[in-house]
């Protein structure tokens, strides 16, 4: 009688690992599109491997009110150049499952829509 108790305990604890690992594999990459205003002005920030400043690009959402400190890299298929003030359009990927190291957010460059040039 033990010995089935416990079988039914082991399958039962089979299925809901399997149950886990299954809505694990359902999570997906949330995409979309928005505008992005990139300021002229850039920034500074601290790596934590480096006591060297890094430079960076200052980045908002149309429904953000501050700018935030983003790597002068971090929209694929964008060159940033410091003095133009840009509004561009972006493919917005929120990762699902992303890596320890990095960021949550992937941006990617669908069209500049504004380029001025601030002096």
């Amino acid at each position: 009688m033990k010995t089935i108790g416990l079988l039914g305990i082991l399958v039962i604890s089979l299925f809901s690992c399997n149950v886990v690992n299954n809505k694990k594999s359902e999570l997906k990459d949330r995409v979309e599109t928005v505008n992005v205003y990139v300021s002229p002005d850039t920034d500074t920030y601290m790596s934590w491997e480096s006591d060297t400043p890094i430079e960076c690009m200052l980045m908002k959402e149309a429904c953000d009110s501050v700018y935030s400190k983003q790597s002068l890299d971090c929209i694929t298929g964008f060159t940033y150049v410091k003095g133009h003030e840009y509004i561009l359009k972006v493919e917005k990927t929120i990762l699902s499952n992303p890596p320890a190291d990095a960021s949550s957010i992937r941006y990617r460059l669908l069209k500049i829509v504004d380029d001025k040039v601030r002096k």
